[in-house]
């Protein structure tokens, strides 16, 4: 219902996980494949494509995300293998 009134959009992280954010302005995330958090990248400039590009395409929305370990993981990861 957030989404559909535009107090919040949508965000399909993959096929079993869809996060909700307050931030409607277009604007990249990072999702943390260790700890699962969602980072908002709202500084991150966004490619902003409206209108159809190629043959027929209608863009009507934009996401952009990235996957990979977030700061607080990796360090603790580091932590952890100078004690073993």
């Amino acid at each position: 219902m957030l989404s559909e009134h535009g107090a919040a959009s949508m965000i399909t992280i993959d096929d079993h996980r869809v996060c909700y954010d307050g931030v409607t302005e277009p604007h990249a995330h990072f999702f943390c494949k260790h700890c699962e958090k969602v980072f908002d990248f709202e500084a991150m400039e966004m490619p902003r494509y409206t209108g159809e590009i190629g043959k027929g395409f209608r863009i009507d929305d934009t996401q952009l995300y990235y996957k990979g370990i977030c700061p607080d993981c990796l360090k603790a990861m580091s932590e952890e293998e100078g004690l073993n």
